[in-house]
């Protein structure tokens, strides 16, 4: 995605709120923020991203087995943008979101 066509990113208190750019063939959700935005924003504070119906994530993990199989993680995929997965699952469908629909903001708490 061109720069100048990403959605800006919504500043809440004590965070922001992430667009779903699109959800991978895998269930992956792939999300419009970047790991420069994201490391500058966080300026080396903790994080968490609140899921439903999986525990919150609290670290930007390398690789999916960073975590155990079913657990939820967040890492950044070779084009840059953050994802949300599950180790060996797929995130959308259990949260819900492989409808189809407008997506909701998934927001990420500093």
């Amino acid at each position: 995605l061109k720069a100048a066509s990403r959605p800006q990113l919504n500043i809440i208190d004590r965070g922001i709120e992430c667009n779903i750019l699109y959800i991978d063939r895998y269930g992956n959700i792939v999300l419009d923020i970047t790991r420069p935005q994201f490391e500058e924003l966080l300026q080396n504070r903790p994080f968490r991203i609140v899921m439903r119906k999986v525990q919150d994530i609290t670290t930007v993990s390398n690789n999916y087995n960073d975590v155990s199989v079913g657990d939820a993680l967040c890492r950044f995929n070779s084009a840059g943008f953050m994802e949300i997965a599950l180790n060996h699952d797929n995130a959308a469908t259990l949260l819900g979101l492989n409808t189809g629909l407008r997506y909701p903001a998934i927001r990420i708490f500093f």
